[in-house]
């Protein structure tokens, strides 16, 4: 009876364990995000996004990921200049690269930190934006199973480079500039599924 009891003790600690980074695995993950930024002031402005993503990765280590990736954005803005309020839709497409490392915390959670670089295309009525961006982020992993896997991103900073080309009825405008970001996690909302095999 003993053996019995232990065993059975031994067996559901095992599974408690998941060994789902192990290196060999493969990663396809689906993710959905949400942005917020806003400026007061005498102009004000607003801005709010959704953005969907496919990932692929692949643990070259144990608890080390590579990720490549897809974004697909939908960006809505609102302006308000001296009384005057104008409004811009943009989609934007893009790509991304990542080294993600894994932190044991407690079971089946950890933390993650990961960097890489992404690049992502923008256009709207009267201006195409290309952003050329460093980013690193931070956050918390659940793995359910050997087989599926839960994150959001909890913190991001980043630096980049931005081409705008802004064209009207009679005149072509270039904008280049660089920037450094940070955001939390109830600015820059990220959720991830992941699938492993």
């Amino acid at each position: 009876m003993v053996r019995k009891v232990l065993f059975t003790a031994l067996v559901a600690f095992l599974s408690v364990i998941v060994k789902a980074q192990t290196k060999g695995t493969n990663t396809l993950g689906l993710g959905f995000g949400a942005s917020q930024k806003q400026s007061t002031g005498d102009n004000k402005a607003e801005s709010n996004g959704i953005y969907f993503n496919v990932i692929y990765g692949n643990f070259i280590k144990e608890n080390v990921k590579l990720a490549a990736g897809t974004h697909y954005g939908n960006s809505k803005s609102a302006y308000f200049f001296s009384g005057d309020e104008r409004s811009s839709e943009s989609n934007y497409l893009g790509g991304f690269l990542t080294y993600q490392k894994y932190y044991r915390l407690l079971n089946k959670f950890y933390a993650y930190a990961s960097a890489g670089p992404s690049y992502s295309y923008s256009k709207n009525e009267q201006s195409t934006i290309s952003y050329y961006n460093v980013d690193l982020s931070g956050g918390a992993s659940y793995f359910a199973s050997d087989r599926f896997a839960l994150e959001v991103s909890l913190l991001s900073a980043g630096g980049g480079y931005t081409v705008q080309r802004i064209t009207q009825i009679d005149s072509k405008e270039t904008t280049k500039s660089f920037n450094i970001s940070t955001a939390g996690s109830l600015t820059n909302l990220n959720f991830r599924i992941y699938f492993l095999f």
